[in-house]
């Protein structure tokens, strides 16, 4: 069933009004995905010190850049950790997806 629906959408990859949807879907998620990150790693970068005394090890620094690089890690992480819940919700009847019973277009 799934396989079957999936196929279904690969066949209309050959109209022109589901490739337009399809594409400002993906290029809008895209390009909120990384607006969230800038801002994140923004916030970090504002709250972070260049450097950190430790007692017995003295200045350490690099820490704001330790935690760029891992920010990113983690926005990636949670992209995908955050997708299967919307993913799973769209698919599941009485979410808005449409099943066998039901129409897409409502007169």
């Amino acid at each position: 069933m799934i396989f079957g629906d999936f196929l279904k959408a690969l066949g209309q990859l050959g109209d022109r009004r589901f490739r337009r949807v399809a594409l400002i879907g993906v290029g809008l998620a895209f390009v909120l995905l990384a607006a969230v990150y800038a801002l994140f790693l923004l916030g970090i970068q504002t709250l972070t010190p260049d450097s950190i005394d430790l007692p017995l090890i003295g200045p350490v620094t690099g820490v704001d850049t330790l935690l760029g690089w891992a920010s990113l890690v983690l926005m990636i992480g949670l992209s995908v950790f955050l997708m299967v819940p919307v993913a799973s919700g769209r698919a599941t009847p009485g979410a808005g997806a449409p099943t066998a019973g039901r129409s897409m277009l409502r007169a």
